[in-house]
């Protein structure tokens, strides 16, 4: 497990260390996104800004910092950086916490509830990816004398399954939406308990499942009419752009069960 070097400007005790032992390439926008997760997450935590202080190839080695501990000359603010340490050594607990509870197969994401990711979710879900799609280990340790190190660590056997578990969950979850959508449609043709369901939906990952979930419940129920007159309901109540969404989804279902062409 790489760490952070004496020679580098002070980092022991500062920065935590992330390291991915890939197997296969790592592609450049799954990278990427994983580095956007975690500033995203550190900023939720602690309202400060993540910054990669050093990234090493080979086996990826990302040392991460604040960014406060970068721009305040060494020890010429003794309580901006004692803030950024604790502040990096919160986030630390914080991805420990998820990757116990990721490997456990208890954790439950808020935003399979309709709210947004649970704390530290988005990071670990992008580091799955990664190690799951490019094998090998992902590791990540921050380390300061005399305290105790905090690290975790996830195989891609782990990650494999923590991934299958998901697309389960969601699978299941797109049929508790069908069911629950479709029993709304059951009203003497009346649309409107779906547009008000439609149209009380904040999130947008949230409202484009919704939309799927409907339009594959209803085309299974054999009621396809239905779902062009949800659509214009919803846009004479002045919601446009869900109907448009609707329709784009009823094109798109209709494309992926259309029979391929026969070439003679």
């Amino acid at each position: 497990m790489a760490t952070a070097k004496e020679g580098t400007g002070g980092t022991i005790g500062r920065a935590l260390v992330l390291t991915l032992k890939n197997e296969a390439p790592i592609a450049a926008d799954d990278l990427g996104a994983l580095l956007s997760a975690l500033a995203r997450d550190y900023r939720r935590l602690t309202r400060r800004t993540l910054v990669v202080e050093r990234l090493e190839t080979g086996s990826v080695v990302a040392t991460l910092m604040d960014a406060a501990i970068l721009v305040t000359p060494y020890a010429a603010n003794a309580v901006e950086v004692a803030k950024a340490v604790n502040a990096i050594v919160d986030f630390a607990k914080l991805l420990r916490k998820r990757f116990v509870s990721e490997k456990s197969g208890k954790s439950i994401d808020a935003a399979e509830q309709g709210g947004p990711p649970a704390l530290g979710g988005d990071s670990v879900k992008q580091l799955t990816k990664i190690v799951a799609k490019s094998g090998g280990e992902a590791t990540f340790k921050y380390s300061r004398p005399g305290h105790e190190s905090i690290e975790g660590k996830i195989t891609s056997k782990e990650a494999i399954k923590i991934r299958e578990r998901e697309r389960t969950a969601r699978a299941a979850l797109r049929l508790t939406k069908q069911a629950e959508l479709l029993a709304l449609t059951h009203g003497d043709d009346d649309s409107g308990p779906v547009v008000k369901r439609l149209a009380g939906i904040s999130g947008a990952t949230e409202l484009d499942e919704a939309i799927r979930a409907l339009v594959a419940a209803l085309r299974s129920a054999g009621l396809n009419s239905f779902l062009e007159m949800i659509a214009s309901d919803l846009a004479a109540h002045g919601h446009s752009r869900i109907a448009d969404l609707l329709r784009a989804e009823v094109m798109r279902s209709q494309r992926e069960r259309a029979p391929p062409i026969e070439r003679t």
